[in-house]
């Protein structure tokens, strides 16, 4: 979105609307008993699956699949009979072999808007079942709607703020906590929910997205790939002057790190497993146990 247009829209909007600001005019979803019903310029364009759709009590476990460098490293075919999860960029990991993986997440409009010709070809696998952001959704459409008719995807609001209403402060969503033992926080901002129908915290890394998505739908064990969260390459599929950029040495002690605290009690506690296979990665292995690949496969 134009910055201009962005910063009249935050104005008028005000502090607790501010997270519509990226959403386009022309561009507006209605809840349904399951899902919503996506509308472009008055015009109904698709229909968002609910969560209940894809929930299942026993489900194996699944690779989660991010951007770091050490992805690179790794053959895609190891995975063509394994549920997988991609993380924006990290989709051409697969489809640049021409592997589909079972879900994807975005929940960045600026990766639409930075990377469209890979969302074009991600809108193009009738398998995939999306997860997606408004915000993420409003850019879509803003550039071609008619690419979301027929597609499978999940519509997830970032960090408890629901498209047309008030975001919650922080002490809303330690109210929440108080009285649903299904979001886990202490102040509101760093937490793990698991219940992704409540709401998720960011944790600033779509990762983290994923790891409380996958778990509502059902799954209990968590490998994570290419999530190497440092150093002077962020992304295996950028190089020089087409990286974006990235705030991960910004949020990794403020937002990342603690985050994974509270993943690591779950693990301790036998709420569901996780398993770091990058073993390159910054996140040290004391608090998410790394391993290598092959002995997730």
């Amino acid at each position: 979105m134009n910055k201009y247009l962005y910063k009249t829209r935050r104005w008028v909007l005000g502090r607790e609307y501010r997270h519509m600001a990226k959403i386009y005019p022309g561009f507006k979803m209605e809840k349904k008993d399951d899902g919503y019903a996506i509308y472009w310029k008055g015009k109904k364009v698709s229909d968002s699956l609910g969560f209940e759709v894809l929930r299942k009590r026993e489900l194996k476990n699944i690779f989660l699949v991010g951007s770091g460098p050490s992805l690179g490293g790794v053959d895609p075919y190891l995975f063509t009979d394994k549920a997988t999860c991609t993380l924006n960029g990290s989709i051409q990991f697969f489809l640049d072999v021409g592997i589909v993986p079972t879900y994807h997440v975005i929940s960045d409009e600026s990766f639409v808007e930075n990377r469209w010709e890979l969302v074009k070809k991600v809108l193009e696998q009738d398998e995939l079942i999306g997860f997606y952001t408004p915000q993420a959704l409003s850019e879509i459409c803003k550039r071609d709607a008619s690419l979301l008719n027929g597609r499978k995807f999940i519509v997830f609001e970032n960090h408890f703020k629901n498209y047309g209403e008030k975001a919650l402060d922080y002490s809303d969503v330690l109210n929440m906590s108080l009285a649903d033992d299904r979001l886990i926080t202490s102040d509101g901002k760093i937490g793990f929910s698991l219940d992704s129908s409540l709401g998720v915290f960011s944790a600033h890394t779509v990762m983290y997205f994923a790891l409380q998505l996958m778990y509502f739908i059902g799954f209990r064990q968590f490998f994570l790939l290419g999530f190497d969260l440092g150093g002077s390459k962020r992304r295996f599929y950028e190089d020089g002057a087409s990286a974006t950029p990235s705030h991960l040495d910004r949020d990794y002690d403020s937002a990342i790190y603690p985050s994974f605290e509270i993943v690591s009690r779950l693990v301790g506690k036998g709420v569901f497993q996780v398993y770091n296979c990058t073993t390159e990665s910054r996140l040290p292995s004391d608090l998410i146990k790394k391993t290598t690949l092959k002995k997730c496969l």
